[in-house]
């Protein structure tokens, strides 16, 4: 009598209140929660509507919560949050649901839709249609989507970024669009996503061996001129500690230090004359060595 008394009131009094109800969207064979709005005060009383059909209720928090049907064991109830709880999941789930607490009609209500995770979907490239010859062509991410809910796709090329896009995709036959290996697809709803397999791009031209052969060239020229700048200024930086040394040791001026390490050595033999005695060649004179700027103190 309870029961049928709380319903003739709910339905009398949704006839009156307005109440908002937000989508949402669960998915089939999952599990659904829904949560009154915020609430002020302890809940003593508590009943869920489903479209025109009592759902569940506990009218006083000493008793149990009763489901409609009575045999139905998805359904739960939590008495002091107010969340009813759904699980395993069908069709015949969605629809309107409505909460009255307190004896009082909650404006916020849900609309309730059970959708379908979407399936792995494919890139179709129309094989007369993309060709190496083609100017442009269309390509399509095709894919079960039915059951779905709404669905929104994406691209990405290579090992780039994923982005929001049509389910078909036109690419042009131009320079860029040639250096992409593999094009991929990907679809989703509000419950799931699933990316394609890689596909390969019709319009794809790998680099030729001789443009790989002038970039190798360009790189080694490139080494070789790092590797020899680095060994003159090791040379000049070897010297200039050589001269800084001798001048040191000796106690002669940086000029006459930097002459006694460039004046070639005289050779430990002596030369033998035309008459069969030794000859001295003169030294060689060689140009003063510019002076160093003094050692840093």
């Amino acid at each position: 009598m309870g029961s049928l008394v709380a319903l003739c009131v709910l339905t009398v009094v949704l006839g009156f209140v307005k109440t908002e109800l937000q989508n949402k969207e669960f998915t089939l064979g999952g599990n659904l929660t829904l949560k009154p709005a915020a609430l002020t005060s302890s809940i003593t009383s508590i009943t869920w509507k489903h479209d025109d059909n009592l759902l569940a209720e506990q009218l006083t928090s000493d008793s149990k919560p009763d489901y409609y049907p009575p045999n139905e064991v998805r359904i739960s109830l939590n008495f002091k949050t107010g969340e009813l709880s759904i699980i395993k999941l069908t069709e015949k789930d969605a629809g309107k649901y409505y909460v009255e607490i307190n004896n009082v009609i909650q404006n916020v209500g849900y609309q309730v839709k059970i959708i379908k995770r979407v399936t792995a979907p494919t890139v179709v490239v129309p094989p007369l249609a993309c060709s190496e010859t083609s100017t442009n062509c269309t390509v399509d991410c095709q894919g079960d989507v039915t059951g779905a809910g709404t669905v929104r796709y994406f691209w990405k090329e290579d090992d780039g970024d994923w982005k929001e896009s049509a389910k078909r995709k036109e690419i042009k036959n131009d320079a860029d669009m040639q250096t992409i290996k593999e094009f991929f697809c990907k679809v989703k709803n509000s419950v799931s996503d699933e990316e394609s397999p890689a596909t390969k791009n019709p319009f794809y031209k790998p680099e030729t061996s001789s443009s790989v052969g002038y970039i190798v060239a360009g790189i080694l020229i490139i080494l070789g001129v790092i590797v020899i700048g680095a060994a003159v200024a090791y040379k000049k930086g070897f010297f200039w500690k050589c001269v800084q040394k001798t001048y040191k040791t000796t106690g002669k001026s940086y000029a006459e230090a930097a002459k006694l390490l460039i004046k070639p050595k005289e050779s430990n033999s002596p030369a033998t004359g035309a008459d069969g005695g030794s000859a001295t060649e003169p030294a060689i004179k060689s140009d003063p060595a510019p002076t160093p700027s003094p050692e840093p103190l």
